[in-house]
């Protein structure tokens, strides 16, 4: 009489150990995906702090925000954009990143994607010029106008519908009426 008994992996052991396998292998996969990701925003966030520094000191501090809207706006959010910067600020001074930091920024949307021909700084057409106004009493309201304005003129190849064009003409109906007061004046 024997006292060993042979046991033998079963089908649902055997399908077990091959998607406990996978689950490692993907565990794997997106701990390197996501320290690319993070690299890459550590990054982007460095290249952005240099550009607003530099767009501030040409242009005044209240250039930075419709330069952002105008050339960044449609590919990052403005949070996810500071997010970055912080993230920079931090590999910079050598910080340890600790988990409570990571959740912060991943949730800040940090996708590491695999750049594709597209995202490449050669095959990003130049934007239009953005016209930043210096006078701060209107500089709000002129550089939203303008990027709402570029937005507006690269996302319609086509005419304005007259539908649209009567709906723009009764809304910027105090504007034309305070442009025409200031022409009066000029004259």
């Amino acid at each position: 009489m024997k006292n060993e008994i042979e046991l033998k992996p079963s089908k649902r052991a055997k399908q077990i150990i091959v998607l406990a396998r996978q689950a490692l292998d993907g565990a794997e996969e997106v701990k390197t995906r996501t320290r690319t990701a993070i690299d890459q925003a550590a990054r982007v966030g460095r290249l952005m702090s240099q550009e607003r520094d530099a767009v501030m000191a040409a242009f005044g501090r209240r250039a930075w925000e419709p330069y952002f809207e105008a050339h960044f706006a449609p590919v990052i959010s403005r949070r996810t954009a500071y997010h970055w910067m912080k993230l920079s600020a931090i590999a910079l001074s050598h910080k340890t990143l600790d988990p409570r930091r990571l959740q912060i920024f991943l949730r800040a949307q940090i996708r590491g994607e695999s750049p594709s021909p597209d995202n490449t700084p050669e095959n990003i057409p130049d934007a239009a010029s953005v016209t930043v106004v210096t006078h701060p009493s209107h500089l709000g309201l002129i550089n939203r106008f303008n990027a709402w304005f570029h937005d507006l003129s690269t996302e319609s190849k086509e005419e304005i519908p007259s539908d649209y064009a009567a709906q723009l003409l009764r809304d910027f109906k105090p504007i034309i009426d305070f442009i025409e007061t200031l022409r009066a004046k000029v004259k």
